[in-house]
């Protein structure tokens, strides 16, 4: 279930988390997938998105069904990404592990990135995802469940 996650860097920084892996041979559980659908669809909706990302997230259906296959528009989004940026080439999106943000010297967790840009595009109510145009429900209910209608 996507939970909340503060960097322990200079600037303590706000993240959603997943509590497993999404992708190739995961959990896939249902607001984990939710919550890196709708990330993707930010990423996407950002200026600097690569072309060849921007296309694939548009296959994406945030809310709708993932299978994990390789053949599933979320999967070959992941697998473009992971190509893009260099670093792991798993297939998947992995749980932020540790204090921060980072996996390596120079390689952020895929899911920080797609955080990132859930602020981004929605500053006045990030954290709030519930708030957000187009959250599906498990996740907005899992939102609600961590921070109570009033949070952040």
């Amino acid at each position: 279930m996507a939970s909340p996650f503060i960097a322990q860097n200079k600037d303590k920084h706000f993240y959603w988390n997943i509590d497993a892996n999404v992708g190739v041979n995961c959990p896939n559980l249902r607001d984990d997938v939710d919550l890196v659908q709708l990330g993707y669809k930010a990423l996407a909706a950002f200026g600097n998105c690569p072309p060849s990302l921007k296309a694939l997230v548009a296959n994406i259906t945030v809310g709708g069904a993932y299978s994990g296959k390789e053949d599933d528009p979320l999967t070959k989004a992941i697998r473009e990404d992971q190509k893009l940026r260099g670093g792991a080439q798993d297939g998947r999106v992995s749980v932020i592990k540790g204090s921060g943000v980072y996996y390596s010297s120079s390689n952020a967790y895929i899911l920080a990135t797609l955080d990132s840009h859930l602020c981004i595009n929605n500053p006045t109510v990030y954290p709030r995802l519930d708030q957000i145009k187009g959250c599906p429900p498990a996740l907005a209910s899992r939102v609600l469940a961590s921070m109570g209608p009033q949070g952040a």
